[in-house]
């Protein structure tokens, strides 16, 4: 008997010893890293430099067409040099990062500033080739940008709190795109296209300092010993792991689905408005403008919002919240599509309508990536989502709706199959949140993190997520 006593005594110790080891590792996984706000600020500035640069693209191509007399097929080689370079070097910088080869802020930091440099370079380009071919370091630098971006501010914020941190990242893409469409209509008609770039890039080149302060966080590993196994894979293996889990492909195709719609819409708004609505090509790119700022913010904060608090009451919350707002997305694009009325407030409120459940899907979106998938491999995560978005969505989209323009002789026919396009992104949202295991449930916040006192492992495919719940 006293024995048997002093064994339930030493087992009682040790299950005190573990649940106050499982008590601390709570601390430390909840916690926001050293920082971390200053990271988000400087990330967040970033994007929205990185987005304006983007988006002036569009509205400058009438300018270089008179400048260097070009064709319209030659308007487009800045961006198609600029966007071959993105892509060739997206994968590379996203497995040298997660491999450990190179520091994530300093990549950041050196392509951020090779990127705006390159912009602010425009100014002094006097040929057409020199241009190409600083818009080729441009997509140099920024393909460097967009996998340390997201990974960084996974690893600085805990699960908890990093939906809001990736909901202002985005909100900073609408600003800076409706940054970038106001500077360049405003400066390129009495100044030139050339000081709308450097406009961009001067000042940007100038904030990319900042990010030589931002420090390297330590990764977050939520499966003891998982990432020392696998940071020394190769690409293949990254993709082999990547491709095996079915959160992340669902998520990629939907992703895809949702940058051909954009594109689409981007490249094709003005004409569309101009031709069957009357509204100058000059307005239509305030309306636009204004859509996308007003939107955009209020979007990727709401996404942010409802998804937390939809958290509480649904399983999978992030990828019902996907579904619903695409599914809203493509019904107001179909009334935008179809409505005949010229009245420019209208016009606008279904801009907005169309613009806010775009924007509010990308922060659950991309939260749904850094929760299943393994901390080791994020950057190539975000760099393949990119690859494929840029390849099969940017880059396809445009060309696909003027060719059944073409083909039909209605640009409203054609814009119709973005609304197709955009049901199919909602249909792989909903399929997943209905075939897949419920997706890893977050604490509504880090403080609530703190007050937790276990971890349970949700499926990943995979990779098992490490959730917490309140005791």
């Amino acid at each position: 008997m006293p024995m048997q006593a002093g064994e339930q005594q030493q087992q009682q110790q040790q299950q005190q010893q573990q649940q106050q080891q499982q008590r601390q590792q709570n601390l430390e996984r909840s916690a926001r890293q050293e920082g971390a706000w200053y990271a988000l600020f400087v990330i967040v500035l970033m994007n929205a430099f990185w987005c304006a640069e983007t988006y002036m693209a569009g509205p400058l191509k009438t300018f270089l067409k008179e400048d260097f007399n070009l064709t319209d097929f030659q308007t487009t080689l800045p961006k198609v040099a600029e966007k071959s370079t993105l892509l060739a070097f997206l994968l590379v910088f996203g497995w040298a990062m997660d491999s450990k080869l190179v520091a994530r802020s300093r990549l950041l930091c050196v392509t951020t500033m090779l990127w705006t440099a390159s912009s602010a370079f425009t100014l002094l380009c006097p040929t057409f080739s020199l241009l190409c071919l600083s818009r080729s370091c441009v997509g140099l630098g920024k393909a460097g940008n967009i996998g340390a971006s997201l990974s960084l501010i996974t690893d600085y914020f805990p699960i908890g709190d990093r939906i809001y941190a990736i909901a202002l990242y985005h909100a900073a893409e609408a600003v800076g795109g409706a940054l970038g469409i106001v500077i360049a209509s405003l400066l390129a008609p009495s100044y030139g296209w050339r000081a709308a770039y450097a406009c961009i890039g001067l000042p940007g080149l100038a904030v990319s300092c900042l990010i030589a302060f931002v420090r390297e966080p330590s990764r977050r590993t939520d499966d003891e010993g998982k990432e020392g196994l696998a940071s020394s894979d190769g690409i293949i293996q990254k993709i082999q792991l990547i491709a095996s889990n079915k959160y992340y492909i669902a998520s990629l195709a939907a992703s895809v689905c949702g940058a051909f719609m954009f594109e689409g819409m981007v490249d094709w708004y003005s004409t569309f408005f101009a031709r069957y609505h009357g509204v100058s090509v000059q307005r239509a790119g305030m309306l636009m403008g204004v859509t996308s700022f007003v939107g955009g913010v209020g979007g990727a904060l709401l996404g942010a919002a409802v998804t937390a608090r939809m958290q509480r009451y649904v399983k999978s919350a992030d990828l019902l919240a996907c579904a619903a707002f695409s599914f809203t997305c493509a019904g107001t694009l179909f009334v935008g599509v179809i409505w005949s009325g010229n009245s420019f407030t209208i016009n606008t409120v279904i801009g907005l309508v169309f613009a806010v459940p775009y924007f509010a899907c990308l922060p659950p979106g991309d939260t749904l990536i850094t929760n299943v998938m393994p901390p080791h491999i994020l950057s190539f995560c975000f760099g393949s989502k990119n690859f494929f978005g840029t390849l099969l969505g940017d880059d396809l989209s445009p060309p696909v709706v003027g060719a059944v323009s073409d083909w039909t002789g209605s640009l409203r026919y054609a814009m119709l199959v973005l609304v197709i396009v955009e049901l199919l992104a909602a249909v792989s949202w909903l399929s997943a949140y209905f075939v897949l295991a419920p997706t890893p449930v977050p604490p509504a916040s880090g403080r609530e993190a703190r007050k937790s006192d276990y971890y349970v492992n949700a499926p990943g495919g995979d990779y098992g997520s490490t959730t917490m719940h309140d005791a």
